[in-house]
């Protein structure tokens, strides 16, 4: 399909449903008429602005440039930002699942959009709510982005009180000029904290200012935690708010950080019977990321060749593993090397999943013992304990219905008794299309 094709589908995704008008005030024209004219994201984040709206007021016409993109599950959107940049000039567009057909430098206007905040984070949601269809108009393409504004720790530092860098909710953000260290980790996820390396050094009792770097949401595939002590030279990305845990500079890909971070395989999956994919969070060498040697299967199978994707953060390996679609299986993966900083995977990482392209019917199928459990259960062997999710898995489907923003749903071709499945956030599929 043609990137023209791709966008004008997309715009259609997203514009299909006329949205419902919000019961508050709209813009224009404002309250008593004194906003004839469309509103810039100043006039929303700018509480000080004139034609301020307020939580729950429909705007109508906000326009800037694509800076950024969420396309994971539950907080799909983009971010925009108007062209110069500056305070109160960027914000979050809430698309509910929608995945934009968008790219960096794109200009767009959302033609009809909600003013809210999620978690103190102000955004655009549709004119509908949170999860209706978001009115989205795209404009040109091969804008420059606006400039980064240049920080510093002090400026950006991870408190729930700091509230003076909140002009810069939705901008694009940068620390620079100075040698940072990652100075703690969470215990699980791939969010992290720096300090300034040269007014903290180790050993220092503090207090230090300490910047939060998510590499968990905007990422795709995240960014995963770099060593404790790794010195820093620039992080940037979009500053975020959030007032259950403080403000952050939420990264966009492994090129918003510069410094020596070793590579990280943050996932592994089937794309065909005899071929896995294993996805690197940040690009790694073909010289390493292709030798056969650096990888082992669970089964015992034998992986017999491996090639570097374009993108350089996906390897896809063809093996021989003499196993039957869904059996478990797992690779572990070590010595692959970083293109930035030529730093090589400190440990091996193994990732777990479900052998070769599973048929629907054999994922529906019931574990026999669920059916004699009290109350019945009919469980699928793939599902998780209770309500957690199970593990990775492959499937091939034509898709028979969607439910823009949420839900489509698959069929395998014999359309016999458990043969179908439902998927929750995964883009927007075309009826009839086989995936």
């Amino acid at each position: 399909m043609s990137r023209f094709a791709t966008r004008f589908l997309g715009a259609l995704l997203l514009t299909c449903l006329a949205a419902l008008p919000a019961l508050a005030t709209q813009y224009p024209p404002g309250p008593g008429g004194a906003c004839p004219d469309s509103l810039t994201i100043v006039n929303i984040q700018n509480p000080a602005a004139p034609c301020h709206p307020a939580i729950g007021d429909s705007i109508y016409g906000v326009g800037g440039i694509c800076t950024a993109f969420d396309t994971k599950t539950s907080g799909v959107g983009f971010y925009m930002q108007i062209t110069g940049g500056g305070q109160y000039t960027g914000i979050n567009c809430f698309t509910a699942n929608e995945i934009p057909p968008y790219a960096r430098g794109d200009s767009v206007v959302v033609e009809g959009g909600q003013y809210t905040k999620y978690s103190g984070d102000p955004e655009l949601t549709s004119l509908s709510g949170s999860w209706g269809h978001m009115v989205v108009r795209y404009v040109s393409s091969g804008n420059p982005l606006p400039p980064f504004h240049d920080g510093t720790t002090n400026e950006f530092n991870h408190s729930i009180s700091n509230v003076a860098a909140d002009k810069w909710a939705g901008c694009l953000v940068r620390i620079t000029g100075t040698t940072m260290r990652v100075a703690r980790l969470p215990v699980s996820g791939s969010n992290w904290y720096v300090v300034d390396n040269v007014i903290c050094p180790p050993g220092t009792v503090g207090p230090c200012d300490t910047v939060y770097v998510n590499g968990t949401t905007l990422p795709n595939p995240t960014f995963g935690q770099p060593p404790l002590g790794t010195l820093v030279g620039t992080i940037q990305g979009v500053w975020g708010l959030n007032t259950s845990y403080g403000p952050e500079i939420r990264i966009r890909d492994d090129k918003d950080v510069i410094a020596p971070i070793p590579p990280n395989a943050v996932d592994a999956y089937s794309v065909h019977a005899d071929t896995i994919r294993v996805i690197f969070d940040r690009e790694v060498t073909a010289a390493s990321a292709q030798n056969i040697a650096n990888y082992s299967l669970s089964s015992g199978g034998f992986v017999y060749a491996a090639n570097l994707e374009s993108n350089a953060k996906a390897v896809n390996l063809y093996v021989n593993n003499f196993l039957n679609p869904g059996d478990g299986e797992s690779v572990t993966v070590s010595n692959v090397v970083a293109v930035q900083g030529l730093v090589p995977m400190p440990n091996p990482q193994t990732r777990d999943f479900y052998n070769g392209v599973i048929p629907l019917m054999t994922i529906r199928a019931p574990v026999p013992e669920s059916l004699l459990a009290v109350p019945c259960q009919d469980r699928s062997k793939f599902s998780g304990a209770g309500s957690a999710v199970g593990g990775r898995l492959t499937f091939r489907g034509t898709c028979v219905g969607v439910l823009p923003g949420s839900l489509a749903y698959f069929e395998d071709p014999s359309r016999a008794m458990r043969s179908a499945i439902t998927g929750y956030g995964i883009g927007s599929p075309v009826v009839g299309h086989s995936y």
